[in-house]
Parts: C-alpha cells; structure tokens; sequence
C-alpha cells in the first residue's frame, strides 16, 4: 500500500508557547507505559488529591471521572473527547524510575512553597537527568523570581543521584565534585572547570603545562574522576530489562486491524471526591485549605489530561503507520513505508518535537511480533530504502546458515561487504538484528 501523505496548504509551524500544564504533558508522552506507571504511582504519593480506584472500571471512566466539576475552576483546560478501553496485559518488574526518586526527595527535602518549583524542574528532566528546556524559559515558566528558582534548583542538584537537573555533563560533574567535597581549587575541579575539551581529547600535556602538576598527578585525578557519573539519570532507566512491553498494540479482528494503546500497567486513578467538594463549596472550608485544593487538584487534573493527550495522540500516531503498512503487518511483506518525522508531523498536526518525543523508547506488537516505533521513520544517517535492503540481507543470510554453526555479526558483516553492501560495522549489524527482535549467534546456535 502506497504511503499518502495529507498535505496542508500554507501550513506554519509554531513553536511551542511551554506552561506548566504543557510540561507535564510532553514528559508523559514521551515516557513509554513501564516508565509512565512509576511517575502515576509518585505523582500518587506525592499529590493527596489523587486517588487510586480498587474497584474494576472501565479505563475512560475512570480517567474522566469528575473532570466535568474540576473543568470549571481550570476552563482554561479543555475536556478530551471519549477514548476507548482497552485490554489488560501482563506486566513486567521493574526499577524505581527516576521520577519516582526525585519526586520522594521534593517532599522530604522542600519546604512547600518550593515543591511546585521542584515539581517543574524535574518534569523538565530527559532520561539521561539533564535539563531539557532551557533555564530561563523555566524561570518564565514558574512565574517566580530568578533568584528562588536558582536556589531550588541547586537543591535539586544535590539530590540522589548528584548532579541530577543540570544543563550538560560538565556541569553536572561539577556539581558531583562539590558533594564529594573537592574545593574549586582542587585540580580535579579546575581541570572539569577550565580544562575540560582537553580533557575529553586527552590533551593530557595541556593541563600538566597549566596545573603545573606531574605524570603521577594526572593518574590520579583520572582516576578519581573516573568514579563520577555523566549521566546520572540513567542510574534509573529500565534498560536492562529484557521484557519488551509494548505501548501499542495491533490486532486483526473481523478481517480487520485494531489498534489499542496499552494503559494496563497504569494504575487507574481520578480527583478525590473530597477535594472536589471543597472546590465546589469553597465557602465552607478556610482560605488555606482551598488554596492547597486548588493547587493539588489542579496538579491533578494536568496529569489526567496528559493521559488522555497521550492516548490520542498515540492512536493518531500508529494508525497512519499501520495504515501505511498494512501488507507488513499481515506478513505478506517484510518492506516497510517509513515516515520522516517532518511528514508525520504534517499528518497528524503536530510539530515535529512532538512526534519525536512520541516515537522514542517505544514498541508496537503487531500479529507478526514486536517492534521498535522508531523503525517506521526514516533515520539521517541512512536512507530506509537502504536500510530495508540490508534488513533483508541479513534475515536472507540468517535463514540460509548452519545453525549448528551460526555467524556472527563480524562474519554478517563480512558476507554483506562481498555481496557489494560496502563496509558495515559490526555494531551496525548488531542494531539491526536487535530491530529485528533475531537474537545473537549463540542463542541462534542449535546444539
């Protein structure tokens, strides 16, 4: 099936005016469901107008339970339109995430006039624990004085893991440093301070010029540096795991496919009914314990409005994929369509940041097996026509060895190279039979 591509005159595409609100919703789009379930069950924790539902309901209903009050103290929000339920599916363990821990040390460690700030700033936070928005755009984002957003985020800081919400790994190391107790004077700190390009391209006789400092020295400093994390995020990231567990997934029913974005391993929550009571009779209650109502349920209904954002926009995302695919998803073919990220964007009406935050990290299972989303857009490095073809190459040899004696990725690499592929890496190689979920030479091997 040809690709189509719906085109929109006189289309501009304009950046994203971020609010608090907004924020959230882009962390939780691009979180896939493992990773998106630890931050509901923090968010859970930490925000005493949510509440978790026991009783089996359908899973619209529970997230859309109560919004209609809620909607008139936040009319700025819009309700979402009626989604469908969908089926539940084993879950895998999985490790604390990274919000999980930060969002535990914001109501232990912050005052409650600096929670919401540090709420922010870790909502701002890719994978890897660095900042993602640029500083000052947060700073306008909070609404507060540069000074008290400052002094928080050094908080956050020195929070577990260190030198977590930081702009680059520098700093981040910098940050590291100073919880180990090294002074800006020592010579680890200046070298990452001063000397840190010659460091990462070991330019090793610089920095003794400079420091004044020996052969031994620098041995030493590396190896205390050595002991530092550059991306402390991932202390907390479920990629070792070796379950894949699917955001979408595709079926055939009635000669026909469905798609059904996984929300099973979320937990079903909605607003407490006693914080709507108080927001719907604010005249009974004091000032304060309105203002607090206010300021968790409104919290609240952001993330359930970015759960539904998320479904949607999930929905529209992989049914043009599937649409556009569907002689693969039937087995009939092992070619794909792919999309740029620029084509999809125009597609579904969004931009482009957007779409790729979507893609990334996550699967769709389709009736032939599970695959990466990022598989059906094209990559910059290499042209998918290309791409395809060494897919191909490589199922083909696959199929055709001994398997008592499989190749390895070296020897793939090496057969493609004398069939004209030119020269491919043998990491290159491993990624794609990864993509293709076909496991290593030894777990191939029949004995």
């Amino acid at each position: 099936m040809s690709k189509r591509v719906l085109k929109q005159e006189n289309r501009v595409e304009l950046a994203l005016h971020l609010t608090p609100s907004l924020l959230l919703s882009l962390k939780v789009l691009q979180m896939p469901v493992l990773s998106l379930q630890g931050m509901i069950e923090a968010e859970i924790e930490s925000n005493p107008s949510l509440e978790l539902i026991e009783e089996e309901k359908e899973q619209e209903e529970i997230y859309t339970e109560g919004l209609r009050s809620l909607a008139e103290f936040f009319p700025h929000i819009s309700q979402r339109e009626e989604e469908k339920s969908y089926e539940e599916v084993i879950g895998v363990e999985r490790k604390t995430s990274l919000f999980e821990i930060l969002m535990k040390q914001i109501e232990e460690k912050l005052k409650d006039e600096e929670k919401e700030i540090g709420r922010l700033i870790v909502d701002a936070l890719d994978e890897e624990g660095f900042l993602s928005i640029n500083l000052n755009e947060l700073i306008k984002i909070a609404k507060v004085d540069r000074d008290k957003f400052i002094s928080v985020l050094n908080k956050v800081q020195r929070f577990e893991p260190p030198g977590i919400a930081t702009s680059s790994i520098q700093e981040s190391l910098l940050v590291q440093l100073e919880m180990k107790g090294y002074s800006k004077e020592s010579n680890e700190y200046r070298i990452i301070r001063d000397f840190y390009d010659d460091l990462l391209h070991q330019r090793y006789d610089v920095i003794k010029k400079f420091l004044h400092i020996t052969d031994e020295d620098i041995k030493n400093i590396l190896k205390n540096l050595r002991e530092l994390n550059p991306k402390p995020g991932l202390l907390y990231t479920d990629k070792e795991i070796f379950y894949v567990h699917p955001d979408i997934i595709v079926k055939m029913r009635d000669h026909e496919f469905h798609i059904e974005i996984n929300e099973s391993p979320l937990p079903p929550i909605r607003i407490s009914s006693f914080f709507l009571k108080i927001l719907e009779n604010p005249e009974s209650y004091s000032k304060e314990l309105v203002k607090f109502a206010r300021e968790k349920a409104k919290r609240a209904w952001s993330l359930i409005e970015a759960l539904n954002r998320r479904r949607e926009f999930l929905y529209k995302l992989s049914y043009t994929i599937v649409e556009n695919n569907i002689k693969f998803f039937k087995g009939e073919t092992k070619e794909i369509n792919t999309f740029s990220i620029k084509e999809m964007a125009e597609i579904v009406g969004r931009s482009s940041s957007t779409v790729s935050r979507a893609v990334k990290n996550k699967y769709i299972e389709g009736p032939c097996g599970i695959y990466k989303l990022s598989m059906f857009f094209e990559k910059k490095t290499t042209s998918q026509k290309s791409k395809n073809k060494i897919f191909k190459a490589i199922k083909d040899i696959i199929e055709k060895e001994d398997k008592k004696q499989p190749f390895t990725d070296e020897e793939i690499a090496y057969i493609l190279e004398k069939k004209g592929f030119g020269s491919i890496a043998r990491r290159t190689i491993s990624k794609y039979r990864k993509e293709m979920n076909i496991p290593s030479a030894n777990k191939r091997k029949i004995i």
